[in-house]
């Protein structure tokens, strides 16, 4: 109960509490990267572009950052007509999956913001499939909204049960 509280009332605090049961200390710095991400997924929803890339390109030089910060800096991008840009960050994140792991999440950010749902929706599932914990926010992530009334998106999120 206290978790679920605590996912409604504070996302970021509910991660840190979980790192913590699981015997993981963020460093100040992540923390500091988490809020800065946060701020600019915020910014990004309002529509406030300018200000929300500004932040995003601080996040990115950050040292705790990782890949879902540079794709949502790309879906920023593509959203404030940008395109060519993000497309750079989608081309970067593609060779890092050739070399190692990036989450399917980052992919998904990266096609919604170039406006590419049907995209998104495979990388959605593909994060479905590997148990992403992100999905828990499928429903409510207002990043996710071009997928909504998707048929594929209705199907993953009764697939969920969300």
């Amino acid at each position: 109960v206290e978790a679920v509280l605590c996912l409604q009332i504070e996302p970021a605090y509910s991660l840190l509490l979980s790192w913590m049961f699981l015997g993981h200390r963020p460093t100040l710095r992540r923390v500091l990267a988490i809020g800065v991400l946060l701020l600019g997924i915020t910014l990004a929803v309002e529509g406030e572009f300018a200000e929300a890339e500004r932040v995003l390109r601080e996040a990115v030089a950050m040292p705790e950052t990782g890949t879902y910060t540079r794709a949502t800096l790309a879906y920023c991008l593509a959203r404030s007509g940008q395109a060519a840009e993000a497309r750079l960050i989608l081309r970067t994140l593609e060779a890092q999956l050739a070399a190692g792991y990036v989450s399917p999440v980052a992919f998904a950010t990266v096609h919604l913001g170039l406006g590419d749902v049907e995209r998104a929706l495979d990388w959605a599932e593909a994060a479905y499939t590997q148990r992403r914990g992100w999905l828990c926010y499928l429903r409510v992530n207002p990043l996710m909204d071009p997928m909504r009334g998707n048929a594929r998106f209705d199907a993953l999120v009764a697939k969920m049960r969300l």
